[in-house]
């Protein structure tokens, strides 16, 4: 239970795009995979207290 006193931290993270890569693979007609890959992202993630 939380109480007035509790204080909540919030927290940003930026993604590193130059030290990260998105891809992924879809199955195609169920006889073979396509894979494929974004090659310019951002991404950002808020968050509270995740402790």
């Amino acid at each position: 239970m939380e109480n007035a006193t509790t204080s909540q931290v919030k927290t940003k993270w930026v993604l590193d795009s130059s030290h990260s890569e998105i891809t992924f693979k879809v199955k195609h007609l169920m006889i073979s995979n396509v894979k494929g890959a974004f090659n310019h992202f951002e991404a950002t993630i808020d968050g509270e207290d995740f402790m």
